[in-house]
Formats: C-alpha cells, sequence, structure tokens
C-alpha cells in the first residue's frame, strides 16, 4: 500500500473518531437542557401548590428579583450586575462541588432542574400582565442572556458528570482511576470569565431599553 493512501486512510479514522467523540460528549449536554426544561415547565406546577406561607414567601422572593430589573440609574445597572453575575456564579460552583463529589450524576440533574424552576418562576413574574410588545422587548433583552447562561450551565455540568461518574466508580469500587479534577477547574475559571461580558450586555440592553422607555 502506498504511504500516502495509509496516511489519508489514518486521517479518515481520526476524523470519525472525533465526530463520535463529539456526537457522543453532546448528550449530557442534551440530557441536562432537558432537565432545565423541565424544571421551567415544573415551574407553574411549583407556584399552583404552595401553601399560603409559603406563596408569600416566594411572592417576597420574586418581588425582590423583579424590582432589580428595574434599572433606571447606573447605580441600580451595577446592583442588578453584580446580582445576576454572582447568582449564575453561584449555580456554577454549586455544580462543581457536586461534580468533584463521589454523588454520582444524581445531584447535578436535580440542581439543575432547581435552577429552571426558578428561572421559571422568575420569568413568569416579569412577564405577568405587561402588554404585549413590552413582554416581547423583555423577552428579548432578558431571555436570550438566560438562555446563554442556561447553556454556559449545561456546558459545564455536562464535563461535572463526566468527572463525577468516573469518580463514583473509583470510589465506589467499580473498576476505573479516579480523573483528573484540573481540566474541570479550568473549564470552571473560563465559565466566569464567559459570564463577565454575558451579565455585561445583559444588563446593559435593559439599561438602554428602560431608557429609550420601551420597557
Amino acid at each position: 500500500m502506498r504511504p500516502g493512501g495509509s496516511r489519508t486512510s489514518e486521517r479518515s479514522f481520526l476524523f470519525i473518531s472525533k465526530q463520535q467523540a463529539t456526537g457522543v460528549a453532546g448528550i449530557p449536554i442534551a440530557l441536562l437542557a432537558a432537565a432545565y426544561l423541565l424544571g421551567t415547565f415544573l415551574a407553574g406546577v411549583a407556584a399552583a401548590r404552595c401553601v399560603a406561607g409559603d406563596a408569600e414567601t416566594l411572592s417576597y422572593y420574586l418581588n425582590c428579583w423583579q424590582n432589580l430589573f428595574s434599572v433606571q440609574d447606573a447605580a441600580g445597572a451595577v446592583r442588578l450586575f453584580r446580582t445576576e453575575f454572582f447568582t449564575v456564579a453561584g449555580a456554577l460552583t454549586a455544580v462543581l462541588f457536586l461534580g468533584l463529589s463521589a454523588l454520582g450524576p444524581l445531584p447535578i440533574f436535580l440542581f439543575t432542574m432547581l435552577y429552571g424552576t426558578g428561572s421559571g418562576l422568575l420569568s413568569f413574574r416579569l412577564l405577568v400582565d405587561l402588554n404585549p410588545r413590552t413582554a416581547f422587548v423583555l423577552l428579548c433583552v432578558c431571555g436570550i442572556p438566560a438562555s446563554l447562561a442556561a447553556g454556559t450551565l449545561c456546558t459545564f455540568g455536562a464535563s461535572a458528570l463526566q468527572v463525577s461518574g468516573r469518580l463514583c466508580s473509583a470510589a465506589f469500587g467499580r473498576g476505573g482511576q479516579a480523573p483528573s479534577t484540573g481540566a474541570l477547574l479550568g473549564q470552571f475559571v473560563r465559565m466566569l470569565f464567559l459570564l463577565l461580558p454575558l451579565c455585561g450586555a445583559a444588563v446593559g440592553m435593559l439599561y438602554l431599553a428602560g431608557q429609550a422607555k420601551l420597557i
């Protein structure tokens, strides 16, 4: 066989292997996205099932968030940016700790579902009782960054699932070696830096929309 043909076959094999690995890696992301959407869907059920005392606590919590989105000046924009960044960063930190534990993938899925439930409750409170034009503008201004933040959480959660699954197998004697956690920590730092411009853009668009009297 000619050397050129051998190299071509090897490159084709490597390309196919890379495509298969990419497809397999995309499955946890899709599952986490489904868990997030399920949590968002269950937000209405959670609100409907609240008893009187829990409903008052939930209403107070959502009102505090709703007041943050009324950005009228630079101080309000800074306050909203700080709250959004630390909220999503806190969610990433929780996923990081769950990924570094030997509890397995189930807690990561449950936390992603819980995050989706909170996002759904807040979105409903922001959009309820608004006219269609204002609701559409607010949905574009807040919904797109929220979707990107959820995608960031699901992408990082997929890596945490792999690490947690291997740690669980190694801890309970199912074979395999404990994985290196350096890659997960490095991805965590990169995700935090990615959140800075994402939260900044979200707050900036909300502030400009408020100044233009669109919301």
